[in-house]
């Protein structure tokens, strides 16, 4: 019994844990979208800054893929933001 409760308990919190991070990259992907079109950027132009193919950057901006760590900052010094304002972290 202890069993099947503890592998319940242990599905449970994967699931919040892969939910949360999917609400964190439509999170990241919302606000990079939104500075791209402020600062009249092609996903072309942040592609070409970011030395990677326009079509990976695209999967950023639908949540397809999530920016390594590396990726973020260089989005923040190319926005001139803080990786939290990314993260939707401070407005």
């Amino acid at each position: 019994m202890w069993r099947s409760v503890a592998i319940e308990f242990s599905l449970a919190l994967v699931w919040y844990n892969v939910n949360k991070l999917g609400m964190i990259l439509l999170k990241i992907s919302r606000i990079l979208k939104e500075l791209r079109k402020e600062n009249e950027y092609s996903q072309q132009d942040v592609a070409d800054f970011l030395n990677i193919s326009r079509s990976t950057y695209g999967k950023y901006e639908t949540g397809d893929r999530e920016p390594s760590l590396e990726m973020l900052c260089k989005l923040a010094d190319f926005y001139k933001v803080t990786t939290d304002y990314l993260l939707g972290r401070e407005e």
